[in-house]
């Protein structure tokens, strides 16, 4: 049997995929929601043979059978209209940064995840804010309404108006999780890597554009081994077992966390009453 052709530009999500599966963290029977998808996201979910999966996105007029086997359901990541664990896993690719509020979407992903989350979207690094400022890079998403009928989608919630690139980071992240969740320790799987939409420079109307992104290629093409250069970050934020590793100071009572009286006796002194 042959190997599956996977679309271009899913290797990080492919690869992000395969390690939670090494791992064990992930598992091919799992039910996963996939919001801001497609075609590319049925593809890769297939071919790396996975079984129980729903293909998400903004749209009105999907069928039920749009993306079988798989099911289909019009979700809005911002506000997603299913129950608290309704699912194993919730994954994003390129999709966050097309939100209003990114951080919104990744705590309704967290939300309606029972074990875990995954996205890969762009990253913020010095290198990437550099490339913004010589013109190589995007700081608004305008090459994704290209080749759009009428320039009418691929941008602000993947309608015509280009979006804000938002760019994370891993600590991002984590700030916007424990902050969220500060039950117990997350843990986290980060993967950095370079991908490079090189058909939007070829587009360009500059001249500068087109041939510094010729001469830059090779260059780009070595350094993005490095993570201090990489344009893309895969994170997945795996949920704590609360039975177990919950944060010393706190305890669970009739299934409600609650703060542990005797852990604060231990480390803290009564305050002394005034007057």
């Amino acid at each position: 049997m042959s190997a599956p052709l996977f679309p271009p530009g899913t290797q990080l999500y492919r690869e992000s995929l395969e390690k939670l599966l090494h791992e064990g963290q992930l598992q091919k029977d799992h039910r996963i929601l996939v919001l801001c998808a497609g075609d590319k996201d049925k593809q890769v979910f297939e071919g790396l043979g996975f079984e129980n999966v729903t293909i998400s996105n903004l749209s009105k007029n999907l069928r039920p059978d749009e993306f079988a086997p798989y099911g289909a359901r019009a979700f809005d990541a911002e506000e997603i209209a299913c129950d608290d664990g309704d699912y194993d896993y919730c994954v994003v690719h390129a999709g966050l940064h097309h939100c209003q509020s990114p951080q919104r979407a990744i705590l309704e992903m967290y939300r309606v995840a029972k074990t875990g989350i995954l996205f890969i979207e762009p990253n913020d690094s010095a290198f990437i804010r550099l490339a913004c400022r010589l013109g190589f890079a995007q700081e608004f998403e305008v090459a994704s309404t290209i080749g759009k009928t009428n320039f009418k989608g691929g941008g602000l919630r993947f309608g015509g108006i280009p979006n804000f690139v938002y760019r994370f980071t891993a600590r991002e992240v984590e700030k916007c999780i424990e902050t969220n969740a500060p039950y117990a320790r997350h843990h986290y799987r980060v993967l950095l890597r370079m991908q490079v939409y090189w058909e939007a420079y070829r587009l360009h109307r500059s001249v500068f554009v087109r041939l510094g992104s010729r001469l830059a290629r090779p260059i780009v093409s070595l350094l993005g081994t490095l993570p201090w250069f990489a344009n893309n970050i895969a994170v997945a934020v795996l949920k704590p077992d609360m039975g177990r590793e919950l944060h010393p100071w706190l305890t669970q009572l009739d299934g409600e966390i609650q703060l542990d009286d005797k852990w604060v006796e231990k480390h803290y002194s009564a305050p002394s009453e005034e007057g």
